[in-house]
């Protein structure tokens, strides 16, 4: 039996990221300065932060991240997601 605990976003921060832009970002990318939908692409320098991009409207970069109470944050995506599964799990 395969533990919840081993599942890619829990271990990857690239996966950790797409989990979460799937749940928040369901109808389209939003663009948290503007508010434009499904207008900015992919930021894919050798230097970029995971899960980056730039709205095409505001020319402003942004991440799944901003809004959220991960936005802070210096702990990496796939390891608050961890502390948020262990934590429901002890109610």
């Amino acid at each position: 039996m395969k533990s919840t605990l081993s599942a890619d976003h829990f271990h990857s921060e690239v996966a950790a990221f797409e989990y979460v832009e799937a749940r928040l970002w369901a109808n389209g990318r939003v663009c948290p300065h503007c508010g434009v939908v499904d207008n900015s692409g992919a930021l894919k320098g050798k230097t970029t932060r995971v899960g980056l991009y730039k709205c095409y409207a505001c020319r402003k970069p942004f991440t799944v991240r901003m809004g959220t109470i991960f936005e802070s944050s210096h702990v990496k995506l796939n390891i608050w997601l961890q502390a948020i599964y262990l934590r429901r799990l002890s109610g």
